[in-house]
């Protein structure tokens, strides 16, 4: 199966869903599916990754380039560095 993208609309309705079956991801997914049987239903991983994306990012779009933050230990440096990978 291909990857497909929801739009933010279909995200949105997804995450209501969730406050409404009280953040239950399995929960979600199952309402979801019945109350739009036209739309493709998200997987209870897609809703636990969209939430905390939105909880943790304030966005549904996921960072561009990677932007993860890399702590370098100090197994190999004096000092421990922050580093931006992209």
């Amino acid at each position: 199966m291909a990857y497909r993208s929801f739009t933010n609309a279909e995200k949105t309705d997804m995450v209501i869903i969730y406050g409404e079956v009280r953040r239950n991801a399995r929960a979600a997914a199952a309402l979801y599916a019945k109350r739009y049987p036209d739309r493709v239903a998200p997987r209870e991983y897609q809703i636990r990754t969209l939430v905390n994306r939105l909880s943790t990012t304030g966005t549904f779009q996921p960072q561009q380039g990677g932007g993860r933050l890399l702590f370098i230990s100090q197994l190999f440096l004096k000092k421990p560095y922050l580093v931006y990978s992209l």
